[in-house]
């Protein structure tokens, strides 16, 4: 899977906390053939979407910056959906069932300062 790709680099994947950081990460690919997604580095659990190193990935939850495309989380929506991608055409957030496919781009990203 993607982030254990990512572990045996000594990474993760990306964790966005501000609107410079999704536009990095979208600048990074945009030079890339055929992307459609990126690969964001957060889990859901029975309480909402968070990001790898614990802090809210939600509004309701408490996160600072958001990107999720048309305000579409909400609780109960969600019921097999566990990972999250940058959807490149809009840079807004998705949530959607984890699978590989080629059009979906692995960024690591190597601790946060």
């Amino acid at each position: 899977n993607a982030r254990q790709r990512c572990n045996k680099m000594s990474a993760d994947l990306p964790i966005i906390k501000s609107q410079s950081e999704n536009d990095l990460i979208h600048s990074l690919v945009e030079k890339e053939d055929n992307i459609e997604y990126v690969w964001l580095g957060m889990k859901r659990n029975q309480r909402g979407f968070f990001w790898f190193d614990g802090s809210p990935a939600e509004p309701s939850q408490g996160a600072l910056y958001s990107a999720w495309k048309n305000n579409e989380l909400e609780i109960g929506t969600w019921t097999t959906e566990r990972c999250a991608f940058l959807e490149f055409n809009t840079k807004k957030w998705i949530y959607h069932r984890c699978f590989n496919r080629e059009n979906i781009y692995v960024l690591v990203q190597k601790g946060r300062a």
